[in-house]
Protein backbone atom coordinates (compact mmCIF):
# COMPACT_ATOMS: atom_id res chain seq x y z
CA UNK A 1 0.00 0.00 0.00
CA UNK A 2 1.51 3.18 -1.62
CA UNK A 3 -0.79 5.43 0.81
CA UNK A 4 -4.18 5.35 2.60
CA UNK A 5 -6.89 7.62 3.52
CA UNK A 6 -8.38 6.38 6.90
CA UNK A 7 -11.59 7.41 8.87
CA UNK A 8 -14.35 5.51 11.16
CA UNK A 9 -17.68 5.18 10.52
CA UNK A 10 -20.27 3.21 12.87
CA UNK A 11 -20.92 -0.22 12.31
CA UNK A 12 -24.44 -0.28 13.88
CA UNK A 13 -25.60 -4.30 12.90
CA UNK A 14 -22.35 -4.90 15.58
CA UNK A 15 -22.66 -1.44 17.75
CA UNK A 16 -19.74 -0.72 17.47
CA UNK A 17 -16.72 1.68 15.58
CA UNK A 18 -14.66 0.18 12.54
CA UNK A 19 -11.96 1.91 10.82
CA UNK A 20 -12.42 2.50 7.21
CA UNK A 21 -8.96 2.10 5.42
CA UNK A 22 -9.06 3.53 1.44
CA UNK A 23 -5.87 1.85 -0.09
CA UNK A 24 -3.78 3.95 -2.07
CA UNK A 25 -5.19 6.94 -1.81
CA UNK A 26 -5.04 10.72 -0.10
CA UNK A 27 -8.60 11.51 -0.61
CA UNK A 28 -11.36 8.99 -1.44
CA UNK A 29 -12.17 9.41 -5.33
CA UNK A 30 -16.19 8.82 -6.43
CA UNK A 31 -16.72 4.68 -6.47
CA UNK A 32 -14.34 5.09 -3.40
CA UNK A 33 -16.61 7.31 -1.24
CA UNK A 34 -20.09 5.56 -3.15
CA UNK A 35 -18.75 2.47 -1.48
CA UNK A 36 -18.79 3.64 2.57
CA UNK A 37 -22.22 5.35 1.53
CA UNK A 38 -23.61 2.07 0.38
CA UNK A 39 -21.88 0.36 3.28
CA UNK A 40 -23.33 2.80 5.45
CA UNK A 41 -26.85 2.16 3.62
CA UNK A 42 -26.79 -1.57 3.39
CA UNK A 43 -25.13 -2.79 6.37
CA UNK A 44 -27.90 -4.27 7.55
CA UNK A 45 -29.35 -6.08 4.51
CA UNK A 46 -25.74 -7.47 4.81
CA UNK A 47 -25.75 -9.11 8.16
CA UNK A 48 -27.45 -12.43 7.61
CA UNK A 49 -25.30 -13.20 4.44
CA UNK A 50 -22.36 -12.00 6.66
CA UNK A 51 -23.02 -14.40 9.23
CA UNK A 52 -23.77 -17.43 7.38
CA UNK A 53 -20.84 -17.38 5.15
CA UNK A 54 -18.57 -16.56 8.95
CA UNK A 55 -20.84 -19.48 10.29
CA UNK A 56 -19.88 -22.24 7.31
CA UNK A 57 -16.07 -21.26 7.37
CA UNK A 58 -16.09 -21.42 11.30
CA UNK A 59 -17.68 -24.85 11.35
CA UNK A 60 -15.47 -26.28 8.46
CA UNK A 61 -12.72 -24.77 10.11
CA UNK A 62 -13.40 -26.25 13.48
CA UNK A 63 -12.05 -28.98 14.09
CA UNK A 64 -8.56 -27.26 12.94
CA UNK A 65 -9.14 -25.11 15.24
CA UNK A 66 -10.09 -27.07 18.30
CA UNK A 67 -6.90 -28.96 17.57
CA UNK A 68 -4.53 -26.21 17.75
CA UNK A 69 -6.45 -24.70 20.90
CA UNK A 70 -5.67 -27.99 22.34
CA UNK A 71 -2.19 -28.32 21.43
CA UNK A 72 -1.19 -25.12 22.26
CA UNK A 73 -2.72 -25.17 26.13
CA UNK A 74 -0.91 -28.52 26.49
CA UNK A 75 2.52 -27.00 25.43
CA UNK A 76 1.88 -24.69 28.26
CA UNK A 77 1.78 -26.72 30.74
CA UNK A 78 -1.92 -26.31 31.51
CA UNK A 79 -5.19 -28.01 30.23
CA UNK A 80 -7.91 -26.04 29.73
CA UNK A 81 -11.49 -27.42 30.58
CA UNK A 82 -14.29 -27.48 28.04
CA UNK A 83 -16.16 -24.46 29.65
CA UNK A 84 -12.74 -22.57 29.30
CA UNK A 85 -12.13 -24.03 25.73
CA UNK A 86 -16.26 -22.58 25.09
CA UNK A 87 -15.48 -19.43 26.10
CA UNK A 88 -12.71 -18.72 22.96
CA UNK A 89 -13.80 -21.79 20.82
CA UNK A 90 -17.48 -21.90 20.88
CA UNK A 91 -19.03 -24.93 19.15
CA UNK A 92 -20.75 -23.79 16.13
CA UNK A 93 -24.39 -24.22 16.57
CA UNK A 94 -25.72 -21.06 14.79
CA UNK A 95 -24.47 -17.69 13.11
CA UNK A 96 -26.73 -15.80 15.70
CA UNK A 97 -24.27 -17.42 18.97
CA UNK A 98 -20.49 -17.12 16.52
CA UNK A 99 -21.94 -13.39 16.20
CA UNK A 100 -20.83 -13.01 20.12
CA UNK A 101 -17.25 -14.20 19.31
CA UNK A 102 -16.46 -11.77 16.67
CA UNK A 103 -15.97 -8.20 16.07
CA UNK A 104 -15.17 -5.61 13.16
CA UNK A 105 -12.65 -3.86 12.93
CA UNK A 106 -11.70 -2.14 9.77
CA UNK A 107 -13.32 -2.00 6.48
CA UNK A 108 -11.06 -2.23 3.53
CA UNK A 109 -12.10 -0.08 0.30
CA UNK A 110 -9.43 -0.68 -2.77
CA UNK A 111 -7.72 1.65 -4.48
CA UNK A 112 -8.87 3.98 -7.29
CA UNK A 113 -7.69 1.25 -10.13
CA UNK A 114 -9.38 -1.99 -8.80
CA UNK A 115 -12.28 0.04 -7.23
CA UNK A 116 -16.03 -1.44 -8.53
CA UNK A 117 -19.17 -0.94 -6.71
CA UNK A 118 -19.81 -3.46 -3.54
CA UNK A 119 -15.98 -4.81 -3.71
CA UNK A 120 -14.61 -4.16 0.08
CA UNK A 121 -13.03 -6.55 2.50
CA UNK A 122 -14.17 -6.37 6.26
CA UNK A 123 -11.53 -7.69 9.11
CA UNK A 124 -13.00 -9.02 12.58
CA UNK A 125 -11.82 -9.77 15.54
CA UNK A 126 -12.62 -13.33 17.02
CA UNK A 127 -11.92 -15.70 19.75
CA UNK A 128 -10.46 -18.19 18.13
CA UNK A 129 -7.70 -16.74 16.03
CA UNK A 130 -6.20 -14.05 18.14
CA UNK A 131 -3.16 -14.54 15.66
CA UNK A 132 -4.66 -14.48 12.37
CA UNK A 133 -8.23 -12.89 13.07
CA UNK A 134 -11.20 -13.12 10.16
CA UNK A 135 -11.22 -11.43 7.00
CA UNK A 136 -14.86 -11.13 4.71
CA UNK A 137 -14.01 -10.29 1.26
CA UNK A 138 -17.33 -8.42 -0.82
CA UNK A 139 -17.90 -8.39 -4.37
CA UNK A 140 -21.16 -7.00 -5.59
CA UNK A 141 -22.44 -6.58 -2.22
CA UNK A 142 -22.31 -10.22 -1.28
CA UNK A 143 -19.97 -12.68 0.81
CA UNK A 144 -17.35 -13.85 -1.89
CA UNK A 145 -14.80 -15.24 0.69
CA UNK A 146 -14.12 -15.67 4.12
CA UNK A 147 -10.50 -16.84 5.31
CA UNK A 148 -8.14 -15.45 7.84
CA UNK A 149 -7.90 -11.17 7.85
CA UNK A 150 -5.37 -11.01 4.88
CA UNK A 151 -8.25 -12.35 2.63
CA UNK A 152 -9.84 -8.52 3.13
CA UNK A 153 -7.53 -6.47 1.77
CA UNK A 154 -5.37 -9.17 -0.43
CA UNK A 155 -6.37 -7.84 -3.76
CA UNK A 156 -6.53 -4.42 -3.52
Amino acid sequence: MDSEYCTTIEYKSFDTTVEVVFINTLKPNFCQQKNLDDFRIKQNDLQNDLLANIFKYYKKSYDAYREGWVYGSELSGRQMSETELEKYLPIPTTPEKLKEHITPSTIYIPGIDKCEDGLFGITFDCTWDMQSSLGVLIKKWKVAEVSTADISFIYF
